[in-house]
């Protein structure tokens, strides 16, 4: 007989030929106390032949295929209070056989499987022999406690913090004596006395170490590994537990079989609600629903249904757990709750909230605010990858580039308009899409994209560029693709931001043409900087040979388009620009006056409105000025209204002086479009020589105001102005 410590008889059921079940025989064998006895139930004669000393070892002729009927045989056998029933070809060693003794004994449990084979049966059972011969066999099943008699495994993945995991088991200790429970507490590395603690712990709290740090997903679904209990119960280590929580979770998950998992009323230290359940704001963004409210708040006293709760604290079916894959590992971490609750809600389960299992929660101790937040940048791309078409599954995605709002004035160029008018009306119009608009938390400013964005929530979201996924959108629209933008220096040279995101997938790529002036006008735009100009032809190509579909802004750039790139005209429609509202109407009086005061000239005003480069026709702008003031001695003003470079200014100056009108010549700089609208008032004339134009806004707007408008007969302006505006030959000065 062996000591009270010890394991006294062990009986393999050996079930074949086979090299597994030979090599645990024989280290079994081979290291075994001449007190134990073992006992081999063979279904196969003589196979094995122990080697050695055999006076301690039985060898029984056992049922084929029936380990159950093999153990009840050879019961009357064994000696002793403890006996091991186990499979051959599974292999246990002896230590883990002895630690499992210890604890068990420490629990005062009379059995235990220990290890279960590859169909998920009992291979390793524990047992106390009296109660094993008393309740051995009924039928063909072995009645004899198991792991489901645990019911919930408590899985707290710790990181450093030992003072709030110390409080948290604690708070365990104190409010979980009306059910039977496991904790299992892993360590994911820590460097303060985490470990020391663990090592004092007792059942039914143990405690596991990772060697390095695996993360809180990793170490969670280490835990449930090990885990035996029924139900699981995920649980952050800066929690305090309050009473009967984990019963009322239970008796909740247990009262309808279509939950799925349960979750807990979650407090701030100071007592407010921290978490009653999360929602999916139209962004797809997860949010904690009645954070801040008081505890006591009526609309979070009763069971409510939600689109799923925390991992702080949170219930589920292990079997359902092991059934939706777990915890998605893809993520660094966050979102893998509300992952799992919607796995689950795709099985049909619901997820609910019970007020009645409070659980204090000091939120985010184990990791920096700072650090927090940009892991939660991480994920929430991976979350979107895989959640967008699903949550939104009757809309169209489309993502916008809309990144040409946000640098070098964009909002200040006809370009900007177009795009940001283009998108407020595509928005409005279009309830069955869902916008993205993506832009660059490094640019200028992100104000104007994120208010559009926030204007028409919940159809339109912001995203950062870099966020981009192809299994989020459907169509993606580049609003402005040939205007390069420069990520960093290198040297003398510029780095440009992508044109696109690297990976579109099957995404349908659409893109806005508005001209092709470098191209056309070579030696003035693409002579000088080679970096830009390698930059813009190598977009060109890209874009000849991906976009399936061009949005010209007229006709004339639908043509050259067509030539230039050689793209069939059916691939490319024509959107023409608009004009904003405000310049149909009559600007008030104060700003009038405010613009009037401004010039210190009440006399005609020949206005222009536009850059200065060579290509807008400043010099036959000014020698037009000139005959004006030749043939015409009322004095009158020609006002140059537009952002300019500091050398186009001096260029003007010196052209004025050149051609003797620089007495008349006032240059405003960039001008509000509200400006512009009561310096049109008050203006005589519009004149616009252009060489070439994708489209010619400022005559539009010109127009639009009432303004008498003479213009260039070239490119796109003879379609825009029509026979509403006088048309010349730029050429011609006369």
């Amino acid at each position: 007989m062996t000591s009270n410590n010890e394991i006294d008889s062990i009986i393999f059921w050996v079930g074949g030929v086979s090299p597994q079940a030979e090599k645990v025989l024989e280290q079994w064998i081979a290291k075994a106390s001449p007190n134990l006895k073992i006992i081999l139930a063979m279904t196969h004669e003589k196979w094995f032949e122990p080697k050695g000393s055999t006076q301690n070892i039985v060898v029984v002729q056992a049922p084929k295929w029936n380990p159950q009927e093999a153990w009840a045989k050879t019961l009357s056998l064994t000696d002793g209070q403890w006996i091991v029933l186990a499979n051959a070809d599974v292999f246990i060693d002896h230590d883990e056989i002895e630690k499992r003794l210890t604890v068990l004994k420490n629990e005062d449990r009379e059995a235990e499987i220990i290890a279960k084979d590859e169909n998920g049966d009992p291979a390793w059972i524990l047992a106390d022999r009296q109660t094993l011969t008393q309740r051995a066999l009924t039928g063909d099943k072995l009645l004899i406690p198991t792991d489901q008699d645990i019911e919930c495994s408590i899985v707290i993945p710790v990181y450093n913090q030992s003072h709030f995991t110390r409080r948290c088991i604690e708070t365990i200790r104190q409010h979980t004596d009306d059910i039977r429970y496991e904790v299992i507490i892993v360590d994911d590395g820590s460097s303060d006395d985490t470990l020391e603690f663990l090592e004092t712990l007792q059942p039914p709290f143990h405690g596991v170490r990772n060697d390095q740090n695996l993360g809180f997903i990793a170490s969670v679904n280490r835990g449930v590994s090990m885990a035996k209990g029924k139900y699981l119960l995920m649980l952050n280590n800066d929690t305090e537990v309050h009473p009967r929580w984990l019963r009322e979770m239970i008796d909740l998950y247990e009262s309808d079989s279509s939950i799925g998992i349960v979750g807990a009323k979650l407090l701030y230290p100071d007592g407010t609600i921290q978490h009653f359940g999360l929602n999916i704001s139209s962004d797809l963004a997860p949010y904690h629903l009645f954070r801040g409210k008081p505890a006591d708040d009526p609309a979070c006293s009763t069971v409510q249904e939600t689109a799923g709760v925390t991992g702080a604290c949170l219930l589920i079916e292990r079997e359902l757990f092991k059934k939706v894959g777990g915890l998605e590992t893809k993520y660094h971490m966050y979102f893998e709750d509300i992952d799992l609750c919607l796995k689950v809600r795709q099985l049909g389960y619901r997820i609910l909230v019970t007020p009645q299992a409070v659980v204090t929660h000091h939120e985010t101790r184990s990791i920096d605010k700072d650090k927090a937040e940009q892991v939660s940048d991480k994920s929430f791309p991976i979350f979107l990858q895989k959640w967008t078409r699903k949550l939104l599954p009757d809309k169209l995605l489309m993502g916008i580039d809309a990144r040409t709002l946000q640098f070098g004035a964009s909002t200040q160029r006809g370009i900007g308009h177009y795009v940001f008018h283009s998108l407020t009306a595509l928005i409005e119009s279009s309830p069955d899409i869902h916008f993205t608009i993506y832009g660059d938390r490094e640019g200028e400013t992100t104000s104007e994209i994120r208010r559009l964005a926030s204007q028409y929530h919940p159809n339109c979201t912001y995203r950062d560029y870099r966020e981009f996924h192809h299994s989020c959108v459907d169509v993606f629209w580049l609003t402005d693709p040939l205007t390069p933008i420069p990520q960093a220096a290198v040297g003398d040279r510029y780095i440009y931001k992508p044109m696109v995101p690297i990976e579109l997938g099957d995404v349908k790529l659409i893109a806005t043409a508005y001209d092709l002036i470098p191209l056309i006008f070579e030696e003035q735009y693409l002579k000088d900087d080679l970096e830009w100009a390698d930059e813009y032809i190598k977009r060109l190509s890209w874009l000849s040979k991906n976009v399936d579909h061009f949005l010209a802004i007229s006709e004339c750039t639908k043509n050259d388009y067509s030539r230039y790139l050689e793209l069939p005209l059916e691939k490319i429609s024509v959107i023409n620009g608009g004009v904003a509202e405000y310049y149909r109407k009559a600007p008030n009086q104060g700003m009038i006056a405010t613009v009037s005061s401004r010039m210190q000239f009440d006399g005609p005003l020949i206005l222009y409105v536009g850059s200065l480069d060579p290509r807008k026709n400043p010099e036959g702008l000014l020698e037009t000025a000139k005959k004006i003031k030749e043939q015409y001695p009322k004095e009158f003003r020609l006002l140059i209204a537009g952002a300019a470079a500091d050398e186009e200014v001096e260029k003007i100056k010196q052209l004025a002086e050149h051609y003797g009108v620089q007495d008349i010549v006032l240059m405003t700089g960039f001008i509000q479009p509200e400006e512009l609208g009561a310096i049109q008032h008050i203006s005589s004339l519009f004149l616009f020589p252009s060489l070439y134009e994708g489209f010619g806004l400022p005559v539009l707007e010109a127009m639009a105001a009432g303004l008498p408008a003479v213009s260039s007969n070239r490119s796109s302006l003879v379609e825009v102005a029509g026979d509403a505006a006088i048309l010349c030959d730029p050429d011609d000065t006369d």
